[in-house]
């Protein structure tokens, strides 16, 4: 399948560091991304008739909010988009397989997350471990409906002080079977 989704986002700590200049962002903003499915097993590895094992890649863009640039030394704009963009590799447990309704999860995986402006210590890479789960709905052939949750808990890298991008999606999106 590759889906198309549109959602929410949520930061569990506002960005207010140097960089920014003092200036703060809310926690909340909006999402957009894109991802695939693409199948690895159906059978759960022989656990599970039913139980199909996938493989997730995702693209998910975030915004926050927008920051003055006077006092960011930026000439010739008045404004910067305060967003971060995560690409994540997970496995997905789908379960249900043949039934219109499926549920799923996302047990962990990885995600690699940039953000902008960058940090404090002039960082805009930070890798996190990914999780979800959510459920869609065959609607007619190959076309589906879904909802989904997601969380983001950074890793090693950028101290929390500098690049905080624990968080959660939450958003429906709409896929196409292949």
């Amino acid at each position: 399948m590759v889906f198309f989704r549109f959602g929410g986002a949520h930061n569990f700590n506002q960005r207010g560091d140097a960089t920014l200049a003092g200036q703060t962002v809310g926690k909340n903003g909006w999402n957009v991304g894109a991802g695939f499915d693409f199948s690895l097993n159906d059978d759960l590895f022989g656990l599970s008739d039913g139980t199909e094992v996938l493989a997730e890649l995702m693209f998910d863009y975030k915004e926050f909010g927008q920051v003055s640039t006077g006092a960011l030394g930026v000439a010739g704009t008045n404004e910067v988009t305060v967003s971060q963009l995560t690409v994540s590799a997970s496995p997905k447990i789908k379960f249900l397989k043949g039934e219109s309704f499926r549920p799923w999860v996302i047990p962990m995986g990885f995600a690699m997350n940039v953000v902008s402006p960058t940090s404090n210590g002039v960082t805009y890479l930070k890798p996190s471990m990914h999780f979800g789960l959510g459920a869609d709905y065959n609607v007619w052939k190959s076309l589906y409906v879904g909802a989904d949750m997601r969380f983001n808990l950074g890793l090693a890298g950028a101290s929390d002080a500098e690049m905080n991008i624990d968080g959660l999606t939450a958003g429906v999106y709409l896929g196409l079977g292949f």
